[in-house]
């Protein structure tokens, strides 16, 4: 028995494959290919890629939000800042501020 081709969502086809099923809206089919990319990614869906190519500016909004001194200084004690720098190779020495300052550049959250 031959296998059952898998049916993507639109959000999941390319914008060339998505203008290949000839499917039309109520906009522009460019437009609403956007659009259900750009409310799949609101929604968390894992929108592949190969689509966000399509659409660099929406991969935004597929990136953590940044973590903020104020947050590392709240969340953790000074001697844990201190050995979360040594683990990464930072120096441990400084405020509070100052360590966490140096793990978000590093890019640890």
């Amino acid at each position: 028995m031959p296998a059952v081709p898998e049916v993507k969502q639109p959000w999941q086809m390319t914008k060339e494959e998505w203008l290949e099923t000839g499917i039309m809206g109520t906009l522009p089919p460019e437009i609403e290919h956007r659009g259900m990319v750009h409310a799949a990614l609101r929604e968390g869906k894992p929108v592949p890629a190969e689509v966000l190519k399509d659409y660099p500016d929406l991969v935004e909004l597929v990136k953590p939000p940044a973590v903020s001194v104020v947050e590392y200084d709240r969340r953790y004690t000074l001697e844990e800042l201190r050995e979360m720098a040594r683990r990464e190779g930072l120096s441990p020495s400084g405020s509070k501020k100052e360590i966490a300052a140096r793990l978000i550049a590093k890019g640890v959250t």
